[in-house]
C-alpha cells in the first residue's frame, strides 16, 4: 500500500540501514585496530577441529570489510536519496487533493452564499426567457 506513512517508513529505514552500516564498520574498526592485539583472525563457525574456520591477516580483513563498507553506504546513501525523491514526488499530489477538499469544503460555504445572491439572477434570467417567448 503506497500511503504517505509508507513512503516516510521507506526514508526512515534507508536511514537505519546507513547507520547501522557505518556504525558496524566503526565498531569493527575500533576493536580490531585497538583492542584485538593478535596479527591473525580467524573467521567461521562451529567447533575448531572441524576446520569451518579461516584464517586471515587483520589488515586483510579490514581492508575488506571496510571496502564493503564503504560500496553499501553509497548504495544506501543512493536509495537514501531515491527514497526521498519518491516521498515528495508522490506527496505532491495528495497535497492538490487536500487543497481541493479544502477548498470544496470551503467553496460549498462560499457557495451557499452565493446561491442566495446567485438566486435573484437566475430569477432575472428566467423571467427574461420566459419573456422572450
Amino acid at each position: 500500500m503506497d500511503t504517505r506513512t509508507t513512503r516516510t517508513m521507506l526514508y526512515t529505514s534507508q536511514i537505519l540501514a546507513l547507520t547501522s552500516v557505518f556504525l558496524l564498520a566503526v565498531w569493527n574498526l575500533i576493536y580490531f585496530v585497538f583492542i584485538y592485539k593478535k596479527d591473525k583472525f580467524y573467521a567461521g563457525m562451529g567447533d575448531i577441529p572441524t576446520n569451518v574456520y579461516t584464517q586471515q591477516n587483520k589488515k586483510n580483513f579490514l581492508f575488506t570489510m571496510l571496502a564493503e563498507s564503504v560500496i553499501l553506504i553509497c548504495f544506501f546513501g543512493y536509495f537514501l536519496c531515491v527514497t526521498a525523491a519518491y516521498s515528495t514526488d508522490m506527496h505532491g499530489p495528495e497535497e492538490e487533493e487536500g487543497a481541493a477538499e479544502d477548498n470544496k469544503s470551503t467553496g460549498s460555504k462560499g457557495s451557499k452564499g452565493s446561491k442566495k445572491s446567485a438566486k435573484p439572477e437566475e430569477n432575472k434570467e428566467e423571467a427574461a426567457a420566459a419573456g422572450d417567448a
